[in-house]
């Protein structure tokens, strides 16, 4: 058996070191590509449905703040932290905003073929840093009798990193997560020397046994993101996920804020009252109305607390697309280009912000015609905004627009649709709330 394993490699070495220059050898082929799972996939999966697709998320700087480099290796700890929280959130089920490439984005908008202020903005944004890699002095040990003994050597390496959550509106920190591992390496051997007559015969044999650094730092940021996402949802509703990770994670606890951090928030599983991008864009474009005509910004008066959540958006959204198909009127007919990009981007903020009020209100249980027609409102309003934007973008600099022709469009003498006479309909049903239910 020997002799043929032998002959096996002489057979490879052949091939490799007489091989013609000019034909392409055989590649070995080791074990199979395969996904990257950790222990607390099962956990991050759980929270999946714990966060309403209306509340984004984002990952911004992970920064190797170590400063250990393995002469010409390079860095000792990887540089892609960041796209692995990034994965992280996505098996977390939450909507993820890619901020770790802008570049394609600014350069569109440089180009002038995309406007940047149809990104979607975040709610939060988790960065940090990985600022720790100490090597914990081992030990060894050895027996040598007659020649013969063996051997046994172990080391450690302890690796820390710092991870915040913070509110990307007014950029309060919600959670903070501070995780060490010590990755450890061990090696076992059996050394053999002997004298047969003058001669010496010696042979060695060893098995070493080394935790992957790099995978061993994707799980502490997995668990990390997990622990981060607990300080978004309520505690009663985390504890299930919570379990999930128990059995791998040695006495990591959630550390909560005070009990400001336990209000009540648009979705149920929420521990934080979160400022959503439709609250957000609602108040930006209300204060820029405001500003230009202030009898537009009145504020509605407040809401009866026994109405159903789902008729309050939904009378929001209407309200909003409203003013959205108003503010891309006002654009249309302003007399400069400047004074018609800005109500054009107020009509696409109050538009998307009537968007999600809608989405909102689906998922809170509008339906029927009442939906239908909210559908229909809101979606009336996103194609005002835009073709507003587009006609603006589309204007000459500094030079007055002329007269439009007399022949308005049906849309010039739009009114809001009185939804409790349950005489306007949806010209199409198929079209209606279900389109915005994501």
């Amino acid at each position: 058996m020997m002799a043929l394993a032998t002959l096996s490699g002489c057979g490879q070495l052949g091939q490799h070191v007489f091989a013609d220059p000019r034909a392409d050898v055989d590649i070995p082929q080791g074990p199979p590509v395969q996904e990257i799972v950790t222990v607390f996939d099962e956990a991050l999966e759980c929270v999946n449905g714990m966060i309403g697709g209306e509340v984004a998320f984002a990952v911004g700087n992970i920064q190797d703040s170590t400063g250990r480099v393995d002469g010409n290796a390079g860095t000792m700890v990887s540089q892609g932290a960041g796209d692995m929280i990034q994965s992280a959130l996505f098996r977390a089920g939450v909507t993820v905003i890619n901020r770790r490439d802008a570049n394609i984005a600014v350069t569109e908008a440089n180009w002038g073929i995309r406007d940047i202020r149809r990104q979607t903005p975040v709610d939060f944004f988790i960065s940090g840093s990985i600022n720790s890699l100490d090597f914990i002095p081992g030990g060894s040990a050895s027996l040598t009798v007659a020649g013969v003994g063996p051997r046994a050597r172990q080391n450690r390496v302890l690796i820390g990193l710092d991870l915040a959550i913070s509110d990307a509106f007014s950029g309060r920190l919600i959670g903070n997560v501070s995780l060490q591992k010590q990755i450890y390496s061990r090696e076992f051997g059996l050394s053999v020397g002997r004298f047969f007559d003058d001669v010496l015969v010696t042979g060695d044999a060893g098995y070493i046994e080394r935790e992957a650094l790099h995978f061993t730092l994707r799980q502490m940021l997995n668990l990390g993101t997990l622990m981060l996402l607990g300080h978004v949802i309520r505690e009663d509703s985390f504890q299930t996920c919570r379990a999930e990770i128990e059995p791998f994670a040695g006495g990591v606890r959630l550390n909560r804020q005070s009990a400001t951090a336990q209000r009540a928030a648009s979705s149920p599983a929420l521990a934080v009252e979160v400022p959503s991008v439709t609250a957000r864009a609602e108040d930006e474009a209300a204060a820029q109305l405001a500003a230009a005509a202030p009898e537009t910004a009145a504020t509605p008066p407040a809401t009866a607390p026994t109405r159903p959540e789902y008729e309050v958006l939904g009378e929001e959204a209407r309200r909003l697309a409203a003013r959205a198909i108003t503010a891309a009127r006002d654009s249309e007919g302003a007399e400069t280009r400047n004074e018609a990009a800005r109500l054009a981007a107020q009509s696409m903020q109050l538009a998307n912000a009537a968007l999600q009020r809608l989405q909102a209100a689906a998922q809170a249980g509008l339906d029927g015609d009442e939906g239908d027609v909210a559908a229909v409102v809101v979606q009336q309003a996103v194609t005002r905004s835009r073709a507003a934007a587009v006609a603006a973008a589309d204007r000459p600099p500094d030079v007055p627009r002329q007269e439009p022709a007399q022949n308005p469009s049906p849309d010039d003498d739009y009114t809001m649709p009185d939804v409790s006479s349950g005489e306007t309909r949806s010209p199409d049903r198929h079209t209606g709330i279900q389109e915005f239910r994501r």
